[in-house]
């Protein structure tokens, strides 16, 4: 698929830019339900959903020892439905929320990495 090519360039590109030394890899799309079960062996599993009032900032003070990998999920504009965040659940993710505000799924991702940084001692 020509846009992951793309996509990864531009991963490549960002990673040299920010001193990073593994890019993150791009994959090709596939459907949420099938994308569920990829990444079975992260550490933490986090979808977030607007009508959650328990806050990333709290689940983070939770972890104690380090985590090498962690796996979120930004829902779509419009957020996910119910069933799908039922069916994140069943398979090992916390659902949390960002805050009061609804944030466009471009913000969230931003916002969620950002903290996530800040408290893993990598921004």
């Amino acid at each position: 698929m020509k846009e992951v090519d793309r996509w990864n360039k531009i991963a490549r590109e960002s990673t040299k830019q920010c001193g990073r030394v593994t890019p993150p890899v791009v994959s090709e799309p596939v459907d949420f339900r099938d994308s569920l079960g990829l990444r079975k062996q992260s550490e933490v599993k986090i979808i977030f959903h607007e009508n959650k009032d328990e806050l990333l900032a709290d689940y983070t003070y939770s972890l104690t020892k380090p985590v090498n990998s962690v796996n979120v999920y930004i829902g779509p504009e419009g957020g996910f439905s119910e069933k799908e965040v039922a069916s994140a659940e069943e398979n090992g993710y916390t659902v949390l929320g960002l805050g009061k505000r609804i944030l466009r799924a471009e913000t969230a991702s931003v916002v969620s990495l950002a903290l996530l940084q800040s408290h893993f001692g990598d921004i």
